[in-house]
């Protein structure tokens, strides 16, 4: 469905002469009507009359700096008695008003909008309605984000942006090598998350050659690129064979640190310190897999770990002074609402700098897709809609020191079997922010709680 807007221009004096202007704004929308926004019913606006519709289509592209979003019509006001202008406008100038509409359950308005009321009046009708206004973004530490982004700080930090470059050196897993089991967590298959331009056979330089040709293309606008060891535990080896392959990645001339993916359980201290010496002069990003922080959850994903193995091997490194991100899937088996928002205040207890959160998706291949095969209630799986509410719950009480990396996942469609959302993971930024801003809440407002 697409969203439209129309401008008019219709005015009395020297400026209109009855004729009439229209502009059509276009917003693909993915589904829903629309209706008049309550906290942005009408908003006067005096504008001179040659670019009045181009501040109107500016504000409407930009939501009006309030984090709206959606389409209007921009009309000319009935003439008051005795003038075609209001009483306060200059020559050659027009009153206008603005009307917002937002995706709703609510049918179109088939009536014509109202009368222009005062910016005083719309604003007192708008605190008496039901649904509560929006905080205004300004409110908030995080501005119309309402979340602690980790763009903003790479871009603030580095100039710019800062894209990983994914390698793959062939690392295993002791959770599938039978040194703690075998066939790995339930939840996992790694070609669902390893980039269709990765050729495993290649040696590290040439995987980051392939993989830069096609990065450059997607964001010619990148600062520095980092190398990513995703693919497994990627501290899990003879500390030789580690050092080798994290050598060969820094040694290309186009990689400014790298961004290592491993277990809590696969960190010695040797590794520890090795990283901690080369985050000395490049960007060393080392990634945890916490997945859950409540441990009958993670023993029903067969993860061979406990919350606690986590905590530990996020202090010994951060001790180190290395920044750390953790992983963390919402929605696994096993794991409640209340003992998930209780992980928020856990993880908020850590010295962790960044979190990637992840929707729990199932992967044909895995064990937990079979099982949800077997009897879907045995793995009950969340919708859009219920994902964006509980992603805003987590948010609220995590600390606003922590910084949100991604806030969930994407698996190719030929690998994911369920569920099957209608959203793109480009959208979740956006919604969560929404959602936030309804509720006038931010990342933090109800840490402690």
């Amino acid at each position: 469905m697409q969203s439209w807007g129309r401008a008019e221009n219709r005015g009395g004096g020297a400026c209109a002469h009855g004729r009439e202007r229209e502009t059509i704004v276009r917003q693909r929308r993915r589904r829903g009507n629309w209706h008049m926004h309550p906290c942005a019913a009408v908003a006067h606006m005096s504008v001179p009359c040659a670019s009045g519709i181009r501040a109107a289509e500016r504000g409407l592209s930009g939501g009006l700096s309030g984090g709206l979003s959606g389409a209007g019509a921009l009309r000319r006001p009935l003439p008051p008695a005795g003038g075609s202008r209001g009483p306060d406008a200059p020559e050659g100038w027009a009153q206008a008003y603005l009307h917002l509409y937002v995706r709703s359950a609510e049918p179109w308005p088939m009536s014509r909008p109202p009368l222009p009321m005062s910016c005083e009046t719309a604003a007192a009708e708008c605190s008496a309605r039901s649904s509560p206004a929006p905080c205004p973004a300004a409110g908030t530490p995080f501005g119309e984000r309402r979340y602690n982004a980790w763009n903003d700080h790479v871009k603030r930090r580095y100039g710019g942006r800062v894209q990983k470059v994914s390698v793959a050196a062939g690392f295993s897993c002791p959770n599938r090598d039978g040194v703690l089991g075998t066939g790995g967590c339930t939840f996992c298959n790694n070609a669902g998350f390893t980039p269709g331009y990765l050729d495993r056979r290649q040696p590290i330089g040439e995987q980051i050659d392939t993989g830069l040709r096609f990065l450059l293309r997607r964001y010619p606008g990148t600062q520095r690129y980092i190398a990513y060891f995703q693919s497994y535990s990627n501290t899990y080896g003879e500390f030789e064979r580690l050092r080798a392959c994290y050598q060969e990645a820094l040694a290309h001339p186009r990689i400014s640190g790298l961004a290592i993916g491993t277990r809590p359980d696969c960190l010695p201290d040797a590794v520890l310190d090795y990283l901690a010496e080369l985050a000395r002069e490049s960007i060393i990003e080392l990634e945890i897999g916490v997945e859950s922080c409540t441990d009958e959850a993670l023993r029903r994903v067969n993860r061979g770990h406990d919350f606690a193995c986590s905590a530990d091997a996020i202090e010994r490194a951060a001790a180190r002074g290395l920044e750390v991100t953790a992983h963390l899937i919402l929605g696994l088996p096993g794991e409640s609402r209340a003992g998930l928002l209780d992980g928020a205040h856990r993880l908020s207890a850590l010295p962790l700098r960044a979190l990637k959160l992840h929707q729990l998706q199932l992967v044909r291949g895995t064990a937990l897709a079979r099982d949800w095969e077997r009897d879907p209630g045995a793995v009950p799986l969340l919708g859009e809609d219920e994902y964006i509410a509980l992603l805003a719950d987590f948010v609220e009480r995590l600390s606003p020191d922590i910084l949100l990396q991604r806030l969930g996942s994407e698996v190719p469609p030929a690998l994911k079997l369920a569920p099957q959302w209608n959203m793109r993971l480009s959208e979740l930024a956006p919604r969560l922010s929404a959602e936030l801003a309804r509720r006038g809440s931010w990342q933090g407002c109800r840490a402690g709680q």
